[in-house]
């Protein structure tokens, strides 16, 4: 892995002192610094997206919420090197908690992180801003409070749906799917806060694959699996987690809303004590000081952990995620490429009448019932081949017979009865139908084998 830039007792910014490294991301090296009068600080090298970076903390300079990471300022060294200097957070980050446990946090926290969240998230949307870079790696807890941090990502909500700039930025897993297309408004954070509901109370993400691109188009194609999670949980995460920002919720309260209208979670928050998580949170800050480099100073007390801390995967799909901010440049060209196609393609389907997109089949008609015809007498040469000699033919004209019969009866359903069917009945239309066409291909192809002098079910004539 490659080395932090500076050490302990390093000084790249004129009146900190360097103590230890906490993480890096994407943007820039964080660090646990202390000023010279005493302050305690966590301080971001920028490195990358300057721009980008310092127009987010330009927005968020003066936002005062307790809910929110305090950004104090951004000061430049000798080398005209940007420096943010933010407030250094005591407690651990959600990441280090959901890292504790794997199984999920469970509907009461999960529940109270979510109420906690959406008050900042609401504040910075009531300020113009949207975040965009959601994560449990921003989110920290301390002393009661649970704080959003890292505004490198956010912008100003613009009444265009379309930035100026040409980079996708974002860490994929959490990734909105129009923002691969360039769109951004509060609904990428809405939809970054139903993939958070999802892995606090699962312990998983809702989209995971083998890369950043392969995740993209999970996020832009595939619904989520929610039969594992009870309601009002799985109604919530559906709608936040639509394809269509049309069909989310259009503010974070009415997400909060939504969850706390089910009594049995309004009681379980209620009775949901604080201080519990600030016990597990003291643990979790322990674990972290106890993992620092023998060269750091001590840190003024023993639970203390620097805002920015970032902790290693928990799994394979964790480890992804550290590819997502270099795959940032290429997202949004391959966003854009795929949702122009399935534009097209869901034009194409309504013009058709249809109400999914499908794939275009390369296969013309003719080459299909060639094939289909060539299937059928293979099966029946081979019932023919291995049944008895005296009615072998009759035999493979049976199955012949059977196949087609069996063919036509699903084919002539599908056009006519299947699409009339809502989803739940659309399963048993279906076993019905294969019933159906089981039971009258063997009566066709018994009466034509009988006609043709044997009878191959029966063991022959």
């Amino acid at each position: 892995m490659e080395a932090y830039q500076y050490k302990y007792g390093d000084r790249p910014l004129e009146g900190y002192t360097i103590q230890r490294a906490a993480g890096r991301g994407g943007f820039g090296e964080v660090y646990y610094a202390v000023s010279d009068s005493g302050r305690q600080v966590a301080l971001k090298v920028v490195q990358s997206y300057e721009q980008i970076e310092l127009r987010g903390i330009t927005q968020c300079m003066n936002l005062k919420s307790p809910h929110l990471v305090t950004v104090f300022d951004v000061k430049y060294n000798d080398q005209n090197r940007p420096f943010v200097v933010m407030e250094y957070v005591s407690g651990p980050a959600l990441s280090d908690l959901l890292r504790d446990s794997p199984g999920g946090l469970g509907t009461q926290k999960a529940a109270f992180f979510l109420q906690e969240i959406a008050k900042g998230l609401s504040y910075l949307h009531e300020c113009g801003i949207v975040h965009r870079d959601l994560k449990p790696s921003n989110i920290f807890y301390e002393n009661g409070y649970v704080k959003i941090g890292d505004y490198g990502l956010t912008k100003a909500i613009s009444t265009s749906h379309h930035v100026s700039h040409t980079i996708t930025v974002g860490t994929v897993h959490y990734m909105a799917p129009e923002i691969g297309a360039g769109k951004y408004d509060r609904s990428v954070d809405i939809y970054a806060l139903g993939v958070l509901l999802y892995e606090m109370l699962t312990g998983q993400l809702p989209f995971i694959g083998a890369s950043p691109a392969e995740i993209l188009m999970k996020h832009m194609t595939a619904p989520p699996e929610l039969e594992h999670i009870d309601e009002p949980f799985r109604r919530v995460i559906r709608r936040a987690l639509a394809k269509d920002p049309a069909e989310r919720y259009q503010t974070v309260q009415q997400m909060v809303e939504d969850v706390f209208g089910a009594e049995h979670v309004r009681n379980s928050v209620s009775q949901f004590s604080p201080e519990e998580l600030s016990i597990v949170a003291e643990h979790m800050a322990k674990k972290v000081g106890d993992d620092k480099p023998e060269h750091a100073a001590p840190t003024p007390g023993p639970h203390s952990r620097p805002y920015g801390q970032f902790v290693s995967p928990k799994d394979f799909s964790k480890e992804v995620g550290k590819a997502a901010e270099r795959f940032a440049k290429q997202v949004e060209v391959i966003g854009g490429q795929v949702a122009e196609k399935l534009k097209n393609a869901k034009a194409h389907a309504e013009q058709q009448g249809k109400n999914r997109v499908t794939i275009a089949d390369s296969i013309s008609p003719g080459q299909r019932r060639t094939l289909s015809i060539i299937t059928m007498l293979t099966v029946a040469l081979g019932a023919a081949f291995f049944s008895q000699r005296n009615c072998g033919f009759a035999a493979g004209a049976a199955v012949f017979i059977m196949i087609g019969v069996a063919s036509k009866v699903i084919l002539y359903a599908r056009r006519q009865w299947w699409s009339a069917l809502d989803e739940g009945s659309r399963k048993l239309g279906k076993a019905a139908t294969c019933f159906l066409a089981a039971f009258l291909a063997v009566i066709v192809a018994s009466i034509a084998a009988g006609a043709l002098g044997g009878h191959p079910f029966h063991g022959g004539a």
